[in-house]
């Protein structure tokens, strides 16, 4: 009975380990060699498991497309993350917007129609503002 109880003490340990252990592939870097893929694409052409199209076509090209998309993919992604640091720095040119606080008001014409003005309280100095009328 005790040495049942301790190899499910060891097997519950043990799943718990490895439930508590991350992945080490994120922790790393994966390696890129600087000189490109270590084996030419061009080796498919020497399959012999290919359908009814040459192996150019069913396995290089696919392959050289796949490629090409994942540099541009990567390009772009590397545009994007200079231009996000550009805009964290505070590099880009400040806005030509109007601040906040203009004086605006509803329904206002006046700049379609010259000559319409818009009727408005008639103007206290500040002397009158303590006085009541």
């Amino acid at each position: 009975m005790a040495r049942n109880q301790a190899r499910w003490i060891g097997v519950l340990a043990a799943i718990a380990l490895a439930a508590a252990a991350g992945h080490a592939e994120a922790q790393i870097p994966r390696y890129e060699s600087p000189s490109g893929p270590t084996l030419s694409p061009y080796l498919n052409y020497f399959r012999n498991d290919y359908g009814a199209l040459n192996p150019y076509y069913n396995f290089i090209r696919p392959q050289r497309n796949l490629e090409s998309a994942l540099y541009n993919l990567n390009m772009a992604e590397r545009a994007n993350q200079a231009q996000l640091r550009r805009l964290q720095q505070g590099l880009l040119a400040p806005s030509d917007a109007a601040a906040t606080g203009i004086r605006v008001t509803y329904m206002n014409y006046s700049h379609y129609y010259p000559g319409l003005q818009q009727p408005s309280a008639p103007r206290r100095s500040p002397a009158q503002f303590g006085r009541r009328r």
